[in-house]
């Protein structure tokens, strides 16, 4: 029994053996069938990137030649939005001409911190000056020599003297003041401008920040203009390919030879992108080591004289008080004022039909052939200021709540000691309250900025009432601005073109020492600046005509209120 049980076992163990490898040769013949179904794997090559489209624009830079801003051909890249795009523009300035006749205007290592555009035709460079060196340390002596040195007489210290270029360059950055500074934001200024067509003004922040001037000379407080007197009107230039190179060889064996067979040249370098074009020749102008003087730059300007009227734009009479500050700055200026009488107020209507309206008096200003448009309502230009700019097309356009903003941002910037860092308080209508327009204009331009928004409705009739110093403006004053004493409020805006005509008893229910900010004087500023040189009427006084939708004697009275003085004749107009 024994015997047989053992070569049972063994049996069972070899039948066992044999199942394993018979198992295992079918599993391989198995995947061996699965591996030949497979399809062969074919090696994909990946596509080549898909390089950046390039868009071919105009750079301005300043020749040294004539002192006027020529256009250089130069290829960006494409941009989705104008926010890229307006990056690619400021970087090619900064980056400066590859032209020997164009000038540099940023020294090197300026660059490009953020850009940004805002709803009234306005970009916002902010640049970023170049870093000051930082200097060496003074490496400590060892242990070791400290101690030698115990004994010995302490040697005095050797004063170190920075670097000359750290000393010429800091603290002026040009060396040729306003020539270089005008080069450079007038730079800036044509090439924006003439290439993004929703843009007429620039702002210029350094580090971020309001800056007064780069250095010294040109007013940075108020958006810029391109000056168009020195833009040049021609092509724009290339900068020259390389001369050609004529390689080592044996000469021409016959002159028939020798004209026949033009000598081999050097390819093109690949640090100039911009290739030569048949439309636009090269042009070769030796550079001088000066720029020209401001003497010279005077003669070369030519003398206009532009008599079209500006047209500004209210829904009623408050508007005035921007004629009034615009006439004071510019009194040769024609101006033509249309309040539209018959519809306020607009401080109380919705956003659409505030839309509505302003469109149609705009067109009715751009049929008498205003040469400018002054949005003197604080509740269109928060609303409405962008289809008023749609619907002006090329002619410039300035709303009252950008001026207004940028000068109370610059007032509480000035400010020190307790409250400095207190609120903007922003007097307004309630649809400019609702809209948050101040407040939005003033953290563009400093997003940690807090602003509050009052709104003051009884304020505008009784400015048209004539009640601005009796004991009723007194009472509402007191009511409306008990929020902005509490907020210790050291700015405070006049959000409205009627509350001016308040600001005696305003200034009177706030502490002493309180900034009110009137935007019409900001806004007449503004409108200076936009016109320019060629742009203004000279000659004598400029006539002043008033358009209204709704005439009335009371109207004429509330008009003569408002200007300080009896109003001229008020035509009534109809708008559709």
């Amino acid at each position: 029994m024994p015997r047989r049980f053992a070569l049972a076992l063994l049996a069972l163990l070899i039948l066992l053996l044999l199942g394993l490898l018979v198992g295992r040769r079918v599993h391989e013949a198995r995947q061996k069938r699965q591996v030949a179904a497979r399809p062969t794997p074919t090696r994909t090559i990946p596509p080549p990137p898909t390089p950046i489209p390039a868009r071919l624009v105009s750079i301005w830079f300043e020749s040294a030649e004539d002192g006027l801003f020529h256009p250089e051909a130069r290829e960006v890249p494409a941009a989705v939005d104008d926010v890229a795009f307006l990056r690619s523009l400021a970087a090619a300035v900064l980056e400066g001409p590859r032209h020997p006749a164009l000038l540099k205007p940023f020294p090197d290592g300026w660059t490009l911190r953020a850009a940004f555009r805002l709803a009234d035709g306005i970009a916002v460079l902010d640049l970023a000056p170049p870093a000051p060196p930082t200097p060496m340390p003074t490496p400590e002596p060892s242990p070791v020599e400290a101690a030698g040195k115990k004994g010995a007489k302490k040697p005095e210290p050797t004063p170190t003297i920075p670097p000359p270029v750290a000393i010429a360059e800091l603290p002026k950055r040009w060396e040729t003041g306003s020539s270089e500074e005008v080069g450079a934001t007038q730079s800036l200024v044509l090439t924006v401008t003439k290439n993004v067509h929703a843009v007429s003004r620039v702002i210029l922040l350094v580090g971020g920040e309001p800056v007064e001037t780069l250095a010294g000379h040109v007013d940075l407080t108020h958006p810029l203009l391109p000056d168009l007197s020195r833009a040049a009107d021609e092509a724009p230039l290339v900068a020259p390919m390389p001369e050609p190179e004529v390689t080592s060889g044996p000469a021409p064996t016959s002159p028939s030879a020798a004209g026949s067979a033009a000598p081999p040249v050097a390819p093109p370098s690949a640090a100039s992108p911009v290739p030569s074009s048949p439309r636009l020749p090269p042009i070769a102008v030796p550079r001088p080591a000066a720029r020209p003087t401001s003497a010279s730059r005077e003669r070369l300007l030519p003398h206009m004289t532009d008599d079209r009227p500006i047209g500004l734009f209210d829904s009623g009479v408050g508007g005035l008080t921007v004629l009034d500050a615009v006439a004071r700055r510019l009194p040769s200026e024609n101006l033509l004022y249309l309040g539209d009488t018959a519809r306020l107020p607009y401080g109380t209507k919705s956003v659409e039909t505030v839309r509505r309206y302003a469109r149609r008096a705009v067109s009715l200003l751009l049929s008498r052939g205003v040469k400018a448009l002054v949005v003197a309502c604080n509740t269109a230009s928060a609303l409405a200021l962008d289809a008023i700019v749609e619907e002006a097309g090329d002619v410039p356009v300035v709303g009252v709540v950008g001026p207004g903003a940028r000068a109370a941002l610059r007032r509480a910037r000035g400010l020190t000691g307790p409250g400095a860092e207190a609120p903007i308080a922003v007097l307004a209508t309630e649809a400019t309250v609702a809209s948050d327009a101040y407040g939005r204009a003033i953290r563009s331009l400093d997003p940690f900025r807090t602003v509050m928004n009052v709104a003051c409705p009884l304020f505008v009739p009784l400015a048209e009432e004539g009640w601005t110093e009796n004991e009723v403006a007194r009472a509402a004053a007191r009511l409306y601005l008990a929020p902005v004493v509490e907020a210790r409020a050291r700015v405070v805006v006049l959000g409205c073109t009627h509350y001016p005509l308040l600001s005696a008893t305003i200034a009177a229910a706030l502490p002493e020492g309180t900034l009110l900010v009137d935007s019409a004087a900001s806004t007449a500023v503004e409108v200076e600046t936009l016109l320019g040189t060629n742009a203004r009427r000279e000659g004598g006084a400029g006539e002043t005509h008033l358009l209204v939708t709704d005439a009335s004697e009371r109207l004429r009275r509330v008009a003569g209120r408002f200007l300080g003085r009896e109003a001229a004749a008020l035509e009534l107009v109809d708008l559709p």
